[in-house]
């Protein structure tokens, strides 16, 4: 199982659009449903929805955009995180790049020979 990547923790926090939105609502009133449960309500319910309440909920999606752009924008990374507050892998950092594998190195050495 691939682990999950460490962010700062004074990193903005994404937005979410108006689906999402709803979905976290219904994550919070419904906490033991299991994810296939809680996407078929929240889809069910989204399509239900008349489009002036679709409307404001993309226009409270809009404005939670903004704000996370405006952030993101003031948002100075510490050392050993991006633009986005995601760490960056230690042996990336100072623009290092990782050995090849003897499959790349073989690879390179066939592409060389190919090319002459």
């Amino acid at each position: 199982m691939k682990a999950k990547s460490r962010r700062d923790l004074n990193a903005p926090k994404r937005s979410l659009s108006a689906y999402l939105e709803m979905r976290e609502m219904f994550k919070t009133r419904n906490p033991t449903m299991t994810f296939r449960e809680l996407s078929k309500y929240t889809s069910s319910m989204y399509d239900e929805l008349s489009e002036s309440e679709k409307s404001a909920r993309q226009i409270r999606a809009e404005a939670d955009k903004t704000r996370y752009l405006m952030e993101l924008s003031s948002y100075i990374p510490p050392r050993g995180y991006d633009a986005r507050g995601a760490a960056i892998l230690r042996e990336n950092m100072n623009g290092v790049k990782s050995n090849r594998s003897s499959y790349g190195k073989f690879f390179k050495i066939r592409c060389n020979h190919l090319h002459e």
